[in-house]
């Protein structure tokens, strides 16, 4: 009885061991993997992104930043994006004039041409204008927009 209380006493101890020697291997090796990796990886920046900055007309002071375009609208229609800036109607540059007075010269139904700047190049857009849902005695493009400094 005595001898198989020894052996249960060894195994304990064995059993023991075994498990310190086990958790000492795991932490090296462990270890060892984590500093790898974290030296491979590259620190993340806590720092938002920040906004992207309003594109800046080319070559003319002010424009129209485009903020939205109506659904079914002649604007949609001619291909007007959200982020073009109107730079003229009819070769008049906002620059000289604002763009509501400049549509209000015309009638619903006429057409004019839109330079616009989008990407850093500068193209024509020929846009029919419509009667304004709301006020139906004036023209309309169906665009949302911000004026740019000069």
């Amino acid at each position: 009885m005595e001898r198989n209380n020894r052996t249960n006493v060894w195994i304990i101890i064995a059993v023991v061991v075994g498990l310190i020697l086990l958790c000492l291997w795991s932490m090296l090796f462990c270890g060892i993997l984590g500093l790898t990796l974290f030296r491979a990886t590259p620190p993340m920046d806590p720092a938002p992104a920040p906004p992207p900055a309003v594109p800046e007309p080319p070559r003319r002071g002010g424009g129209a930043l485009i903020t939205q375009v109506a659904p079914n609208s002649p604007a949609e229609a001619a291909g007007i994006q959200v982020g073009d800036i109107i730079l003229a109607l009819d070769s008049i540059s906002l620059a000289e004039d604002r763009l509501p007075e400049l549509i209000r010269r015309y009638e619903p139904g006429d057409n004019v041409t839109l330079t616009l700047s989008r990407g850093g190049r500068e193209i024509d857009l020929r846009v029919q204008l419509a009667t304004h849902p709301e006020q139906p005695d004036l023209p309309w493009i169906g665009i949302f927009y911000r004026e740019l400094p000069q």
